[in-house]
């Protein structure tokens, strides 16, 4: 290989490319009613993950997050929403559920 400083960005686009990116939004209240949902996501290593805390300019580009947000608002509550594929499932709202949902 002619340049092997490459192969680290090469096996990084593969992984990307076979498993995808795990997109995990959270809704403003979590930081304030449940911050260990917080604190489970920071202290597992998880590969291609993109942590998003959904908020009103965000919400103006991203009809999801505009969906995410406007429910979160409604029912006052925080909850993580974990999203593969550009499809995002249910609303986590405990812990337990969260660690089991994060490594499914």
């Amino acid at each position: 290989m002619a340049y092997p400083s490459q192969l680290p960005a090469l096996i990084s686009a593969a992984l990307i490319h076979q498993v995808g990116i795990k997109e995990i939004i959270i809704t403003p209240q979590v930081l304030e009613m449940n911050p260990n949902l917080l604190d489970i996501i920071h202290q597992h290593v998880i590969l291609n993950r993109v942590l998003l805390k959904a908020d009103e300019m965000i919400a103006t580009k991203n009809e999801t997050v505009q969906s995410i947000l406007d429910k979160g608002m409604t029912k006052g509550i925080g909850e993580v929403y974990i999203c593969k594929g550009f499809e995002c499932g249910l609303p986590i709202q405990t812990e337990s559920e969260l660690k089991q949902r994060l490594f499914a």
